[in-house]
């Protein structure tokens, strides 16, 4: 029974690795960029006095965090539900060499398309927090 254990320490390192990453993001992003958008915003000194360049930047940022939100939770509970599927039919197999190499091959590519979103989902959020 190597496989849950793998999957198990899988998906311990994928949330770890998330937290720190975003944390990490996030900080780096703040000490970074303080004060950097009132900066711009202020330079740009609109005739009327109305700096709203702040405000479009930040709402085609939540627009951008907002979907990939949305992305990353349907990618997750598609592979969660393939995983549970896979692990049903690893189960139920009934000791068939065939229908165990299918069910182990379903749940690794779960956990494989779950690893490649949440990476994605890294990714995407170090760009937003240190460019944005």
């Amino acid at each position: 029974m190597k496989l849950p254990r793998t999957i198990t320490t899988i998906m311990i390192i994928l949330v770890l690795a998330i937290s720190v990453f975003n944390i990490a993001g996030q900080q780096h992003a703040e000490a970074l960029f303080s004060g950097a958008t009132d900066q711009a915003c202020s330079g740009v000194n609109l005739s009327d006095g109305n700096t709203t360049c702040a405000d479009s930047t930040s709402s085609v940022t939540s627009i951008v965090q907002t979907v990939v939100t949305i992305i990353s939770w349907i990618v997750g509970i598609a592979s969660i539900i393939m995983i549970i599927f896979g692990g049903f039919r690893f189960v139920t197999s009934g000791g068939d060499a065939n229908a165990t190499a299918s069910a182990r091959n379903t749940i690794i590519y779960a956990v494989i398309g779950l690893a490649v979103a949440a990476i994605a989902e890294v990714l995407v959020r170090f760009v937003i927090f240190n460019v944005g």
